[in-house]
């Protein structure tokens, strides 16, 4: 007969973390397909093929899932990018540009990701718990911009005589509105803030 395998402590974290996954990308397509209304624990653990107690081990609350899932996100921005601009020797500059390429290449060819986004944005409108993960998540989005400007002001991708925090505040706003414009509009918008921000070529 043969022994039974014994799971080691490494494999056991393996299992769990897929597990998670599972539970998380179950939330992703369940909010993509049927907003965040359709949200729900039980419809959660049905699509990860768990039962709602194994979902219940995992993440306690809504609260704690909703967290968990917001984390997930950002990871998936941290990864997801369209492919490298052509680099100009300057950083800064570079940075924008690949900022922008990637803001068109998420709607054009990740519109279940923007989908998802656009429900965690409404609902974190009347939802305290969904405002603060989108929060702390539009918080690093936004230190990574005002990274590019700092790295642009300092390599002189950038002009000299604009403020930092301003430049910063403009880029958010219009990233933010770029959603509206789809992909096609974005190259415009690219190109009017280069002439505004962008130092020429010596």
């Amino acid at each position: 007969m043969k022994p039974a395998s014994r799971e080691t402590p490494e494999s056991t974290a393996a299992r769990r973390g897929d597990r998670r996954q599972d539970l998380l990308k179950a939330t992703f397509d369940i909010i993509a397909v049927e907003g965040f209304e359709g949200l729900r624990t039980r419809a959660v653990a049905d699509r990860a093929g768990v039962n709602i107690a194994t979902l219940h081990y995992y993440y306690p609350t809504k609260a704690a899932l909703i967290e968990a899932f917001a984390y997930y996100l950002g990871e998936i921005f941290q990864r997801t990018h369209a492919p490298a601009v052509p680099s100009t020797g300057r950083g800064g500059l570079d940075r924008l540009r690949q900022e922008f390429a990637d803001a068109a290449y998420y709607l054009a060819e990740q519109k279940d990701l923007m989908t998802v986004m656009g429900e965690l944005a409404m609902r974190s409108q009347r939802d305290p718990v969904v405002k603060q993960n989108l929060d702390l998540m539009l918080f690093y989005w936004r230190q990574s911009l005002a990274e590019t400007v700092k790295e642009g002001l300092t390599d002189h991708s950038f002009r000299a005589d604009l403020d930092a925090d301003q430049i910063t505040a403009t880029l958010i706003a219009l990233f933010s509105g770029l959603a509206a414009l789809g992909p096609e509009g974005i190259e415009s918008v690219r190109q009017a803030v280069e002439q505004w921000l962008v130092c020429p070529e010596k």
